[in-house]
């Protein structure tokens, strides 16, 4: 028993328990003896370590233990004081942060300036936009894994490391993360490995000190891969690592290490590997569960579905030898295979199986917090959560609250000691109850809810703000939508402009990566200018949108044409409330376009999306026939009805979008079908009468205004005169009479206006 960087500081009056050698202390010297009974040297143990004020450091060692062959070969428990571990792993946090800031702001500015020496239509601009956006992924992928990074770097023992290995950490701890790599250069690491295993061959009568050395060696290539992480070196990373399984092919730790790596990056075939030669060479039974379990992850990952079920499968059925050798640590692992069985369930979408096998492990993982909450509350907390979204994929709104609430709780509790681990879980239980409220139409507790998790983010963001400003501007759009729908416009109106600010931001440091995101929140702002009834400012961001949507179609056309689509039938929608038909119509033209060869690619999916620019095309041309009086237009309408028809056939009626859109099909259909050479006639009048309207709401010279009143009432009174039993007219004129009784009412003009309403009225009973 030792203290982590004391220069080799023993503990003494540690207790070490065992399941069948009971529990033990260390002596003066941090030494102990564990004897077990009915068990054989490989077996493997679990080992339970507890000494006030401190916590252990190299967990896995303990939770992989396997009894020694040669009683030399000590079993090293390294310890920290409580919380120490956090705060060093904090300390290592920020250094990974700022390195990366900064290494990512030196290339990006290199790359700008490349990109201000291009012309607009030089081929080379889209390949350096492309290398923003992926040098702004990768950034983002290396701050997701900072934490854990960190935290690795953190447990490393430097009493039991080797001279260099401490240079460079002290280097690292500088914060030159360029220094310390420089330590470890490639050829002082292969001396070193060199000189050790000379050492092995050399000293066999010293084989233990040997190994250590030869340990310590391949453990530099190890320490640097993590600091290579840490600079995005990932190849170099790779390379050491893959250079400390070629000195010992058969160390589980750095194979475990390594695969864990391959799967951070993607890399499923390669972590697949490295997990399986894990695998092979482990002797201990609760770690052969643990690598089936993340292989069976690793093969769902890489849509190898039955690979994954014959991984757990085979980790089940060694629950039975478990239960025998190691009956203490049964329980922890048959929680962790029903929770990997959950998720496999869950990927093939047999949620009846999913929610068995994630009940079972959550009940176990709670009844082992109550015995031992240090090591199994965050396991339960997480498990918690993952049960919550089983129910949310099945609608049972009522567990999904209840599982999140207690996540939430759970995650609140170990913050206190742990804030860099447990505060973003924190944030992202918020933002997910509060997305479930407004689902539910509970919109203040959503509001309270997201307005948490802002209020979290903010927090975060004050160590690392470019990390979570994307976090941030994803739960104010999701309150601009609560508050639209909630009709509070000025705080839907504060939020949307507080995401535009956000998000132009973000995509000027990366067009390509949010560039997306940009122009959908000109759509929502354009959504809440139609709603406000500002409908040429609709159209200007709806314009703005479409533009962006359709830059990003031209480079990958599968992701964004139907962003196209949906934010061009809605351009479409604001040019005709305008009244400008003809643009109305080629935007609709446009989006028919788009969804046409997809049709043909995916019916099922877009033969339905397909006939609402049809209709709506047919409703345009209703416009225009009543604008242009040109039957040209009845003839349009009525092919963009039957091509709408013609998709809807096969479809169940029932559902609610093939019923909406056949009343609409019946209706259009109806009028080009009955409208009469009388009716457009009148039309002819009607559109005289609105002509003369919008000139009176262009001036504001009175007199002007009283003479086109007086053109619009004759016009009026002439229609009536000569179609006096035209429906249309008939309607018109009521409506024109009663719009001309609230103008007399409001120059209080009561006689007039009663004549006009009481004309209206005689028109039209229906308008009382």
């Amino acid at each position: 028993m030792k203290l982590q960087n004391s220069g080799a500081q023993p503990l003494s009056n540690v207790k070490i328990s065992a399941f069948g050698a009971g529990s033990v202390f260390s002596n003066d010297n941090g030494m102990y003896e564990m004897v077990f009974s009915g068990k054989s040297p490989g077996s493997s143990v679990s080992l339970l370590v507890t000494f006030d004020g401190h916590e252990v450091i190299n967990n896995k060692e303990l939770e992989r233990c396997v009894i020694r062959q040669n009683p030399d070969d000590l079993v090293f428990i390294v310890m920290a004081k409580q919380g120490q571990r956090n705060q060093q792993a904090l300390a290592y946090y920020d250094i990974i942060v700022t390195n990366t800031n900064a290494n990512y702001s030196k290339e990006l500015n290199n790359i700008k300036s490349r990109l201000d020496n291009l012309d607009e239509d030089d081929k080379d601009r889209q390949v350096l936009r492309e290398q923003i956006a992926a040098l702004q992924a990768e950034k983002e992928s290396l701050l997701e894994r900072a934490e854990d990074l960190a935290k690795q770097l953190a447990t490393v023992d430097l009493d039991r490391s080797s001279k260099i290995a401490n240079e460079a950490y002290q280097k690292f701890q500088e914060g030159d993360v360029k220094a310390a790599l420089l330590v470890l250069d490639e050829e002082s690491l292969e001396k070193s490995l060199m000189e050790s295993q000379a050492e092995v061959n050399i000293l066999q009568e010293k084989l233990m000190k040997a190994d250590s050395a030869l340990s310590q060696s391949i453990e530099n290539f190890m320490i640097k891969a993590r600091f290579c992480i840490s600079d995005r070196q990932y190849d170099l990373a790779y390379k050491n690592y893959y250079r400390a399984i070629q000195a010992d092919s058969t160390n589980v730790e750095n194979l475990w290490e390594l695969a864990d790596y391959c799967s951070n990056m993607n890399m499923q075939k390669r972590a697949i590997r490295f997990y399986n030669l894990a695998l092979e060479n482990t002797t201990s039974i609760t770690s052969k569960i643990q690598l089936l379990n993340r292989l069976s992850n690793q093969y769902g990952y890489d849509d190898k579905l039955s690979e994954a079920e014959a991984s757990l499968t085979l980790s089940s059925a060694m629950m039975d030898q478990l239960k025998i050798e190691q009956p203490e640590s049964y329980y922890e692992y048959l929680a962790s295979t029903k929770n990997s069985w959950g998720d496999y369930y869950m990927s093939v979408r047999d949620y009846p199986q999913a929610e068995k096998a994630l009940l079972t492990s959550y009940e176990i993982y709670d009844s082992l917090t109550g015995v031992n909450p240090e090591k199994f509350e965050p396991k339960l907390a997480d498990l918690t959560r993952n049960v919550a979204s089983m129910y949310r994929l099945q609608m049972k709104y009522t567990d999904v609250e209840s599982y999140f609430m207690r996540a939430l709780e759970i995650y609140n509790r170990l913050a206190v000691d742990d804030p860099l681990t447990y505060e973003v879980k924190i944030a992202l239980t918020q933002e997910l109850l509060g997305n479930l409220y407004f689902d539910l139409d509970n919109f203040p507790k959503g509001e309270e809810m997201l307005k948490k998790a802002l209020v979290t983010y903010d927090k975060l963001a004050k160590k690392n703000p470019k990390s979570y400003e994307y976090y941030r501007s994803d739960i104010l759009s999701r309150l601009f939508v609560g508050y639209s729908k909630n009709r509070e416009i000025e705080k839907a109106e504060t939020a949307i402009m507080e995401v535009l600010e956000i998000v132009t931001r973000l995509a000027e440091d990366n067009p390509d990566r949010y560039d997306g995101n940009l122009a959908t929140v000109y759509s929502d702002i354009a959504i809440l200018k139609w709603n406000q009834g500002k409908i040429p400012e609709a159209n200007e961001q709806l314009q703005k949108a479409v533009s962006i949507a359709k830059s990003l179609a031209k480079l990958s056309p599968e992701k964004y044409q139907v962003m196209v689509a949906r934010m061009q039938s809605n351009l479409a929608f604001t040019y005709n409330a305008m009244n400008d038909y003809e643009a109305a119509d080629l935007n609709f033209q446009e989006v028919l376009d788009i969804y046409r060869p997809l049709v043909e690619k995916d019916p099922q999916t877009f033969k339905i999306r397909m006939c609402y620019p049809l209709v709506n095309i047919a409703g345009l041309n209703q416009s225009l026939l009543r604008k242009h009086l040109d039957r040209k237009f009845q003839d349009q309408g009525i092919l963009a009805l039957q091509e709408a028809k013609k998709l809807l056939s096969g479809y169940d009626t029932t559902m609610r979008d093939v019923k909406a859109l056949n009343a609409e099909i019946s209706r259009l259909n109806e009028y080009f079908v009955n409208v009469t050479d009388e009716d457009l006639m009148v039309q002819g009048e009607i559109n005289r009468v609105l002509e003369l309207g919008e000139r009176k709401r262009e001036t504001s010279d009175s007199t002007l205004i009283e003479s086109l009143q007086k053109e619009s009432i004759e016009i009026v009174v002439q229609g009536l005169s000569d179609y006096s039993e035209n429906a249309t007219m008939r309607e018109f004129g009521a409506e024109f009479y009663g719009n001309l009784s609230w103008s007399y009412l409001v120059k209080k003009q009561f006689l007039l206006a009663e004549i006009a309403a009481s004309s209206g009225y005689e028109l039209d009973s229906r308008q009382e």
